[in-house]
């Protein structure tokens, strides 16, 4: 992948080590204080959700869709429902195969269509079914296929967020 079109991974390691540095001195300098673990919590939590919504936003604008067709279901050991197994044909005609593990009692059926996001440079490792990894949502009936990535990336970074405010006043 070229570096000069995700400078925004680099930018967030200059921040960490800055960050670190700064309140490694501030540290040494005045003492630990409670206020200090808050504050770099807050820091990191940030710094994840800006990568895993700029990693959402590189996933929009990059990866393709193809249609899918569940050919058979994957029967789970510990109980009812299994994975469907999907077969897709990519933008170049190949065709792949793939579990979706991300399965459920009665979501789909075999013959279902359904639309599989994927990276044109490795087509043979698709990531999800679309709609399915986070929920299909009404966003993708309409048209907009990978909203609810910016929904997981936001939802992701308010949940670590909110468990390092708990860890750190509580």
């Amino acid at each position: 992948m070229n570096q000069l079109k995700r400078p925004l991974p680099h930018l967030l390691k200059a921040l960490f080590v800055c960050v670190g540095v700064a309140l490694a001195y501030w540290w040494i300098t005045d003492g630990v204080s409670p206020l200090s673990f808050f504050i770099l919590g807050g820091i990191v939590n940030y710094s994840a959700a800006a990568y895993f919504f700029q990693r959402a936003r590189y996933r929009i604008r990059t990866w393709k869709t193809a249609k899918g067709k569940i050919v058979d279901m994957e029967d789970f050991a510990d109980g009812p429902g299994g994975s469907p197994i999907v077969v897709f044909t990519d933008s170049h005609g190949r065709k792949y195969e793939f579990t979706n593990f991300m399965g459920g009692s009665n979501r789909y059926h075999v013959g279902s269509r359904v639309d599989v996001l994927y990276d044109p440079s490795r087509p043979e490792i698709p990531k999800s079914m679309t709609g399915r990894a986070f929920g299909r949502s009404r966003r993708s009936e309409l048209g907009q296929e990978h909203s609810s990535q910016f929904s997981h990336a936001l939802w992701l970074s308010v949940g670590m967020f909110s468990q390092n405010v708990f860890l750190n006043v509580f």
